[in-house]
Protein backbone atom coordinates (compact mmCIF):
# COMPACT_ATOMS: atom_id res chain seq x y z
CA UNK A 1 0.00 0.00 0.00
CA UNK A 2 2.92 2.34 0.69
CA UNK A 3 0.76 4.47 2.97
CA UNK A 4 3.76 6.26 4.48
CA UNK A 5 5.06 7.19 1.03
CA UNK A 6 1.64 8.41 -0.11
CA UNK A 7 1.36 10.59 3.00
CA UNK A 8 4.87 11.91 2.36
CA UNK A 9 4.12 12.83 -1.30
CA UNK A 10 0.77 14.41 -0.44
CA UNK A 11 2.34 16.49 2.33
CA UNK A 12 5.17 17.62 0.03
CA UNK A 13 2.63 18.74 -2.57
CA UNK A 14 0.51 20.57 0.03
CA UNK A 15 3.58 22.34 1.42
CA UNK A 16 4.88 23.28 -2.04
CA UNK A 17 8.13 21.39 -1.32
CA UNK A 18 10.60 19.66 -3.59
CA UNK A 19 11.65 16.07 -2.88
CA UNK A 20 15.33 15.19 -2.90
CA UNK A 21 16.84 11.78 -2.29
CA UNK A 22 19.88 9.93 -1.04
CA UNK A 23 20.88 6.29 -0.85
CA UNK A 24 23.12 4.77 1.82
CA UNK A 25 26.10 3.06 0.21
CA UNK A 26 26.75 0.52 2.94
CA UNK A 27 23.84 0.80 5.35
CA UNK A 28 24.31 -2.41 7.29
CA UNK A 29 28.04 -1.79 7.71
CA UNK A 30 27.26 1.51 9.46
CA UNK A 31 25.59 -0.17 12.42
CA UNK A 32 27.51 -1.80 15.26
CA UNK A 33 28.10 -5.53 15.04
CA UNK A 34 25.71 -7.99 16.67
CA UNK A 35 26.48 -8.93 20.27
CA UNK A 36 27.16 -12.48 19.21
CA UNK A 37 30.63 -12.40 17.64
CA UNK A 38 30.87 -13.98 14.21
CA UNK A 39 33.74 -14.96 11.97
CA UNK A 40 34.43 -15.58 8.30
CA UNK A 41 36.80 -17.93 6.57
CA UNK A 42 38.69 -15.69 4.14
CA UNK A 43 38.38 -16.58 0.46
CA UNK A 44 40.92 -15.81 -2.28
CA UNK A 45 39.55 -12.29 -2.86
CA UNK A 46 39.83 -11.47 0.84
CA UNK A 47 43.41 -12.83 0.99
CA UNK A 48 44.33 -10.67 -2.02
CA UNK A 49 42.75 -7.54 -0.48
CA UNK A 50 44.43 -8.23 2.88
CA UNK A 51 47.93 -8.59 1.45
CA UNK A 52 47.90 -6.47 -1.73
CA UNK A 53 45.64 -3.59 -0.74
CA UNK A 54 46.30 -3.35 2.98
CA UNK A 55 49.90 -4.61 2.90
CA UNK A 56 49.43 -7.06 5.78
CA UNK A 57 51.26 -10.37 6.00
CA UNK A 58 49.26 -13.34 4.67
CA UNK A 59 46.63 -14.93 6.90
CA UNK A 60 47.36 -18.63 7.50
CA UNK A 61 45.09 -20.80 5.36
CA UNK A 62 43.11 -22.40 8.21
CA UNK A 63 42.48 -19.20 10.19
CA UNK A 64 39.17 -17.39 10.55
CA UNK A 65 38.77 -13.62 10.88
CA UNK A 66 36.41 -11.84 13.30
CA UNK A 67 33.90 -9.48 11.72
CA UNK A 68 34.02 -6.21 13.63
CA UNK A 69 31.05 -4.42 12.02
CA UNK A 70 27.51 -5.29 11.11
CA UNK A 71 27.33 -7.19 7.83
CA UNK A 72 24.66 -7.71 5.17
CA UNK A 73 23.45 -11.27 5.31
CA UNK A 74 23.58 -11.56 9.09
CA UNK A 75 20.07 -12.18 10.50
CA UNK A 76 20.30 -9.17 12.82
CA UNK A 77 21.73 -6.73 10.25
CA UNK A 78 18.50 -5.00 9.17
CA UNK A 79 17.31 -4.53 12.76
CA UNK A 80 20.67 -3.14 13.90
CA UNK A 81 20.77 -0.68 10.97
CA UNK A 82 17.22 0.46 11.68
CA UNK A 83 17.98 1.11 15.35
CA UNK A 84 21.25 2.87 14.47
CA UNK A 85 19.82 5.26 11.85
CA UNK A 86 16.64 5.93 13.84
CA UNK A 87 18.77 6.97 16.82
CA UNK A 88 20.89 9.27 14.61
CA UNK A 89 17.87 10.93 13.03
CA UNK A 90 16.24 11.54 16.41
CA UNK A 91 19.13 12.36 18.72
CA UNK A 92 21.81 13.80 16.44
CA UNK A 93 19.61 15.55 13.87
CA UNK A 94 16.57 16.39 16.04
CA UNK A 95 13.95 14.83 13.79
CA UNK A 96 10.77 13.40 15.30
CA UNK A 97 9.03 10.32 13.90
CA UNK A 98 5.28 10.24 13.48
CA UNK A 99 3.33 7.99 15.81
CA UNK A 100 1.74 5.67 13.26
CA UNK A 101 4.43 5.72 10.56
CA UNK A 102 7.81 5.64 12.35
CA UNK A 103 9.67 5.90 9.02
CA UNK A 104 8.24 9.43 8.53
CA UNK A 105 10.07 12.19 10.36
CA UNK A 106 9.84 15.96 10.62
CA UNK A 107 12.10 18.66 11.98
CA UNK A 108 13.73 21.99 11.27
CA UNK A 109 16.63 22.88 9.01
CA UNK A 110 17.69 26.52 9.26
CA UNK A 111 14.29 27.43 10.68
CA UNK A 112 12.35 25.70 7.86
CA UNK A 113 10.15 22.63 8.37
CA UNK A 114 11.44 19.56 6.53
CA UNK A 115 10.02 16.05 6.26
CA UNK A 116 11.97 12.84 5.74
CA UNK A 117 10.94 9.34 4.76
CA UNK A 118 13.28 6.43 5.36
CA UNK A 119 12.78 3.08 3.68
CA UNK A 120 15.66 0.84 4.78
CA UNK A 121 18.64 2.59 3.12
CA UNK A 122 16.74 4.99 0.85
CA UNK A 123 15.99 8.49 2.11
CA UNK A 124 13.87 11.28 0.67
CA UNK A 125 13.47 14.78 2.06
CA UNK A 126 10.63 17.18 1.41
CA UNK A 127 11.95 20.73 1.80
CA UNK A 128 11.04 24.21 0.57
CA UNK A 129 14.38 24.45 -1.31
CA UNK A 130 16.94 21.95 -2.61
CA UNK A 131 19.68 23.76 -0.67
CA UNK A 132 17.96 22.90 2.64
CA UNK A 133 17.64 19.23 1.68
CA UNK A 134 21.31 19.12 0.63
CA UNK A 135 22.38 20.83 3.85
CA UNK A 136 20.45 18.29 5.92
CA UNK A 137 21.90 15.37 3.93
CA UNK A 138 25.41 16.80 4.46
CA UNK A 139 24.78 16.82 8.22
CA UNK A 140 23.67 13.20 8.05
CA UNK A 141 26.68 12.29 5.87
CA UNK A 142 29.00 13.70 8.54
CA UNK A 143 27.66 11.12 11.01
CA UNK A 144 28.26 8.11 8.75
CA UNK A 145 31.36 6.10 7.85
CA UNK A 146 30.50 5.92 4.14
CA UNK A 147 29.03 8.90 2.27
CA UNK A 148 25.55 8.76 0.82
CA UNK A 149 24.92 8.71 -2.91
CA UNK A 150 23.35 12.12 -3.50
CA UNK A 151 20.47 12.02 -5.98
CA UNK A 152 19.28 15.63 -5.91
CA UNK A 153 15.68 16.27 -6.90
CA UNK A 154 14.33 12.79 -7.53
CA UNK A 155 12.04 11.45 -10.21
CA UNK A 156 12.07 7.86 -8.92
CA UNK A 157 11.88 6.54 -5.34
CA UNK A 158 11.48 2.89 -4.32
CA UNK A 159 9.62 1.80 -7.42
CA UNK A 160 7.53 4.94 -7.81
CA UNK A 161 7.97 7.45 -10.64
CA UNK A 162 7.63 11.06 -9.49
CA UNK A 163 7.09 14.17 -11.55
CA UNK A 164 7.71 17.39 -9.69
CA UNK A 165 7.12 20.97 -10.62
CA UNK A 166 6.72 24.21 -8.72
CA UNK A 167 2.95 23.63 -8.57
CA UNK A 168 2.45 19.87 -8.26
CA UNK A 169 3.85 16.39 -7.62
CA UNK A 170 2.43 13.44 -9.54
CA UNK A 171 3.05 9.83 -8.59
CA UNK A 172 2.97 6.98 -11.10
CA UNK A 173 2.81 3.53 -9.55
CA UNK A 174 2.13 1.67 -12.80
CA UNK A 175 5.63 0.18 -13.19
CA UNK A 176 5.76 -0.73 -9.49
CA UNK A 177 2.37 -2.46 -9.64
CA UNK A 178 3.31 -4.25 -12.86
CA UNK A 179 6.41 -5.74 -11.15
CA UNK A 180 4.35 -6.78 -8.11
CA UNK A 181 1.79 -8.59 -10.28
CA UNK A 182 4.52 -10.27 -12.35
CA UNK A 183 5.98 -11.80 -9.17
CA UNK A 184 2.66 -13.29 -8.05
Amino acid sequence: DQNAARLFYANAALQGHIIAGEDASNAFGEAPRPKQQYFIRPDAAFHHWWTSCLGHPPIPHDFVVPVLRNMQGHPEAPRLWSIHIHRMLQHDLNLRPTTHEPCLYSGLQDGHRIFLIRQVDDFAISAPMLELANKFFARLDDLLLEPFKMQGVINYYNGINLRQSRDFITVDCQMYLQRVFERH
